[in-house]
């Protein structure tokens, strides 16, 4: 019996610490990312391969989905209390419903000081990357060189008119007019001094988001949208001095036949081409014109060798703004149902980080929001893009950083805008300063107006909140 007793304890213990010696598997966390840029998932793919390797109890899902359903799709997911534990929204996309419906939540608990060094500071505002004063998100891309109304200039035309391209770019308007004029009869119909398209009406906007940008405090912000409005006062104020300088400077190229004859009938496309052809000496654009030249079929005309590029023309008696440049709300959010917050966060935190970021920025898909990353393999073309954002532009005031719910309040629309009716007082349809006035004059209404449907809708919004007295556009 003893024997007996002693073979079975000795079973047992046989077992026991077979058990013991089992291998231990952890279970992996899923963590789900849902986003919408179809053109980057072969990277996310790429990248979240990686890190599941370097972080093997954590399990990356990323789903990436067409636009139009993903605007479907993501906020279906989240009313049933389910979907994506990370997700993207489009800069468009307004942030605060997401937060009114408690689907998202604050990470700053797990960011210390040294993560958020890397992003820059005047992004880190209330009503963008903070609401009611809690940490949501951070700046995936740099609000700061999304840049329009850049002074695009032909090297070669230059040179064929007798000018230097290093030491004649104009920087006053009279020294502008005077270079247009000057390339213009040089060109004797073979080359003009500017090409800019007025076909819509409202492509006006891709040169006067400079010339405003430059020497108008009321439009300082037109690449974003509000053309004419003063944060100083609340006012509209395209009828302005400021306003009525640009004008005239636009009229004198016109008169001076300085441009590319035809430019009211003129669209986007054409106007490009006869740049990339040397049709043209200047235009007017954006950041992202040497990729649109390479689309066109422009392959070999190249910023440095065929073509440079300048902050827009200002007054001749001084600059009186920086370009201004209203700030996206931080793009990537945290969502309120994940179930492992400790997991989300470090995988938050990677799509953030340098590495993640970096093989962003190489891959040219945009410049991202975290400045520790190093810019010294960058193209020539985009270190030029980097120095005229770091030298030319400031923030622009936000009206939601003084009072969260003016996002409750439609911004007005007129027409003819701001642009459409300088490109009517340039082909002698309309007077400008009387044109501008009535736009103002409605837009004022208008704005107003929207405000107290606001009100009237239990929001405590007011003119006021979208006042910036002591705001300056010169200060950088």
């Amino acid at each position: 019996m003893k024997k007996r007793i002693l073979f079975t304890a000795v079973i047992i213990a046989l077992i026991t610490v077979s058990i013991a010696v089992l291998p231990v598997f952890a279970a992996k966390t899923k963590v789900t990312v849902w986003n919408f840029s179809q053109e980057q998932k072969g990277y996310y793919d790429e990248m979240a391969a990686k890190f599941e390797a370097e972080n093997p109890n954590i399990e990356i899902e990323w789903l990436t989905y067409a636009l139009d359903q993903y605007k479907t799709s993501l906020p279906m997911a989240l009313r049933g209390d389910s979907g994506p534990d990370i997700f993207y929204l489009a800069p468009e996309t307004d942030p605060y419903n997401f937060l009114e419906n408690n689907w998202i939540q604050p990470i700053g608990d797990y960011l210390d000081d040294e993560y958020l060094a890397m992003f820059d500071e005047r992004e880190m505002i209330e009503g963008k990357m903070y609401f009611d004063n809690e940490l949501y998100t951070l700046p995936n891309f740099d609000s700061f060189v999304r840049l329009n109304g850049m002074m695009f200039y032909n090297k070669n035309v230059m040179e064929k008119a007798g000018l230097d391209p290093e030491k004649d770019v104009p920087k006053t308007f009279s020294e502008f007019r005077s270079v247009l004029k000057t390339i213009t009869e040089a060109g004797n119909g073979q080359y003009y001094g500017i090409a800019w398209a007025g076909k819509p009406a409202s492509e006006m906007h891709r040169i006067l988001i400079g010339m405003f940008g430059s020497s108008t405090v009321a439009s300082a912000d037109a690449r974003f949208g509000y053309p004419g409005f003063d944060y100083r006062d609340g006012q509209f104020k395209s009828a302005s001095e400021e306003h009525q300088e640009v004008y005239n400077l636009m009229q004198g190229i016109v008169d001076d036949r300085s441009i590319v004859p035809g430019w009211s009938s003129m669209d986007k496309p054409t106007a490009r081409s006869l740049f990339a052809q040397g049709r043209t000496a200047f235009y007017f654009d954006g950041e992202w014109m040497q990729s649109v030249w390479q689309g066109l079929g422009y392959e070999d005309f190249t910023y440095g060798d065929d073509f440079g590029i300048a902050s827009a023309p200002y007054p001749d008696d001084g600059r009186k703004a920086y370009m201004a440049m209203n700030l996206s709300h931080g793009t990537i959010f945290v969502s309120n149902f994940t179930e492992d917050l400790d997991a989300t966060m470090k995988v938050y935190k990677w799509i953030h980080g340098k590495e993640f970021m970096g093989g962003i920025l190489e891959n040219s898909y945009y410049i991202p929001g975290n400045k520790a990353i190093s810019t010294e393999n960058l193209s020539d073309y985009r270190k030029r893009i980097l120095e005229l954002a770091a030298n030319y532009t400031v923030p622009a005031p936000e009206p939601v950083s003084n009072n969260r719910y003016v996002s409750a309040v439609q911004w007005p629309e007129y027409h003819p805008d701001a642009f459409e009716t300088m490109a009517a007082a340039l082909t002698g349809d309309v007077d400008y300063v009387e044109e501008a006035s009535l736009y103002d004059q409605k837009m004022q209404e208008a704005l107003e107006r929207n405000i107290k449907k606001a009100q009237d809708e239990g929001y405590d919004v007011s003119l006021d909140d979208y006042m910036f007295p002591d705001w300056n556009p010169l200060d950088k």
